[in-house]
């Protein structure tokens, strides 16, 4: 996947319409590598759209963005990513390949819980706890089901609601 992190003074651009340059990154999610790619300059917002997409870009990581500017990457079949923080630009590629690796491997594996929900007592991501979440209860985490105890599953969070 390439990715573009646009940056103003050095730093990851806090808004893509004051992006000064941006640099590529090609990343491999089997090897948990990252490739500099190269520093760029930023074209005017207006052309940017279309040059990212001939670069191949496929995600972009930064602070903020128009709306309509994210539309019209997404128009193009490019990721935005926003809320980038106070990380460097080489911080970022690494904490987005990290975060990336991740959701793909749940995804593999089929989400959380290995994609299914555990109704008793048995092993697995919730730890022998189980499920108490009332019937008919909505829950993203654990397709639709909860937790009553801090179990990883749901980030340790837990759900006695």
């Amino acid at each position: 996947m390439r990715i573009a992190i646009p940056q103003y003074n050095g730093a990851v651009s806090g808004a893509y319409e004051l992006s000064q340059v941006v640099s590529m990154h090609l990343l491999d999610f089997g090897t948990l590598t990252a490739k500099d790619e190269g520093v760029h300059p930023f074209p005017a917002v207006a052309e940017s759209y279309d040059w990212l997409e001939d670069q191949e870009v496929q995600a972009i990581v930064l602070g903020t963005i128009d709306p309509d500017n994210a539309e019209k990457l997404a128009e193009r079949g490019i990721h935005v990513f926003t809320g980038a923080g106070d990380l460097t630009p080489a911080e970022t590629v690494e904490q987005f390949l990290s975060a990336m690796a991740a959701a793909l491997k749940r995804q593999s594996e089929g989400g959380c819980c290995g994609g299914h929900g555990h109704d008793d007592d048995s092993e697995g991501c919730c730890g022998g706890k189980g499920h108490a979440q009332a019937e008919g209860e909505e829950h993203e985490c654990c397709g639709g089901k909860g937790h009553d105890d801090g179990s990883e599953c749901c980030g340790g969070k837990g759900h006695a609601h």
